[in-house]
């Protein structure tokens, strides 16, 4: 068998976990959006915007990468991030210039991503290519337990001074600077595409039209909804409790998702992955009620809802995937991967600025009785959707084995994934 886990990979590996450290730090990034006087609604607003660039560009980042390389365009795009990162000192009030260096910020951490699961996908051996995916997104998870609590050394005051935000942006520059230099460091991909053909619209929607893949789509858009809460409000709610740190979250979160995703990976295979999804927007309709009996007395129920929304994470995200691409032929995969991942996008943004606006009005309350049936409602969608087949497949008589679902895996190193939550669509 020939090697996968060479010092290349592990370079790789680190590169990876270094900038998703960074990117978690992003988790207090609307802290930086109230510092400059927005409010939760602005919060909201400000995702929104940069979820819309994300979705629009996003079909048009994997042929550039394909064309230029996955080395080069991963430390072209680590220099963008940083250079928005620096902009951000630049600003003193809220206005379009946030809104911008926000959604640079996106596409830079986008572009980053997508880079980084092609080149593992192009080094490693191409039996072991799932795995080395796999692995891969286990450094995601390492950043999401650092990168939050890195944070909180800087952010977890409740008078927060510019020099604050100062170390914090400096602490993000820092993160994807170290990635950079990893990454110049390691050998080069081989046979990537001198002549990509691009992207043509026209041909990716009548794709799309044939193999619809049909109500899962609505999973995908009440999953981008479910990512709202931990990556765009969370740090506003927690300035509410008495111990406003993130880290204990995140921690909690990426840990049981890592233990869930690793511990009951063969449940797809053995029960259906349509099961296995449902069962993972439940969790996820259940952990956001959890943050409902949270109070200044008994803050430490953020844990438990951290718990269960990681295991819903760990239990949802591949197998929802896998159903998305399951009408696509192999040839039409990466199609099917950027329809999956622009249904995240479509969620953010349909949410993000409606779920603000109902904070401001209503109180965190409603974000998480909004979310939950958001979940609740995809689940009926689908069981419904499965229903009124009648004799199509079913959960038990069609389940996608696990080549199906590693195929998943390696269709996603030809796209871009979820920007704010690549950790947490690790």
């Amino acid at each position: 068998m020939n090697r996968l886990y060479t010092w290349n990979f592990l370079i790789a590996f680190l590169a990876q976990t270094a900038f998703t450290t960074t990117n978690s730090l992003l988790a207090h990034y609307s802290r930086w959006v109230e510092f400059l006087g927005g409010d939760v609604a602005t919060v909201g607003t400000v995702s929104a915007v940069s979820a819309l660039v994300g979705l629009v560009l996003r079909p048009t980042i994997a042929p550039w990468i394909d064309r230029l390389g996955p080395r080069f365009c991963w430390c072209v795009a680590s220099v963008v991030v940083m250079l928005a990162s620096l902009g951000n000192l630049c600003i003193t009030e809220v206005g379009p210039a946030l809104y911008v260096l926000r959604s640079i910020m996106s596409i830079g951490i986008a572009v980053v991503f997508a880079s980084g699961l092609t080149y593992i996908a192009l080094v490693t051996p191409v039996e072991r290519r799932a795995e080395a995916i796999g692995v891969l997104g286990a450094g995601g998870f390492a950043g999401l337990l650092i990168g939050p609590s890195l944070g909180d050394l800087f952010l977890s005051e409740g008078v927060r001074t510019y020099d604050d935000f100062v170390w914090y942006f400096w602490a993000c520059i820092v993160g994807v600077g170290i990635s950079m230099v990893l990454v110049l460091s390691n050998q080069r991909a081989p046979n990537h595409s001198q002549h990509s053909p691009g992207w043509h619209p026209i041909a990716f929607l009548r794709t799309v039209r044939t193999y619809w893949p049909g109500a899962i789509m609505a999973v995908t858009l009440a999953f981008g909804a479910c990512m709202t809460v931990p990556f765009v409000f969370l740090a506003n709610y927690a300035d509410q409790l008495p111990d406003s740190d993130l880290g204990p979250f995140f921690t909690v979160y990426a840990s049981v998702g890592l233990i869930v995703r690793l511990g009951l990976r063969s449940w797809p295979d053995q029960f259906g992955p349509k099961r296995v999804m449902m069962a993972g927007m439940a969790l996820f309709a259940l952990g956001n009620w959890t943050f409902l009996f949270a109070s200044p007395a008994q803050a430490w129920w953020i844990l438990v809802a951290g718990g269960i929304c990681g295991a819903a994470h760990g239990l949802t995200f591949h197998s929802m995937v896998a159903l998305v691409l399951h009408p696509f032929p192999p040839e039409h995969r990466g199609t099917g991967s950027t329809l999956a991942l622009m249904g995240l996008d479509i969620g953010t943004f349909l949410s993000a600025q409606s779920l603000g606006l109902l904070i401001e009005r209503f109180g965190f309350q409603a974000l998480f009785h909004t979310v939950s049936l958001c979940c609740i409602a995809s689940i009926a969608i689908f069981a419904w959707s499965e229903f009124r087949k009648g004799s199509g497949p079913t959960p038990d008589e069609s389940p996608i084995d696990h080549d199906q679902i590693s195929e998943a895996a390696d269709a996603l190193a030809d796209v871009v994934p979820r920007t704010q939550w690549t950790s947490r669509s690790a």
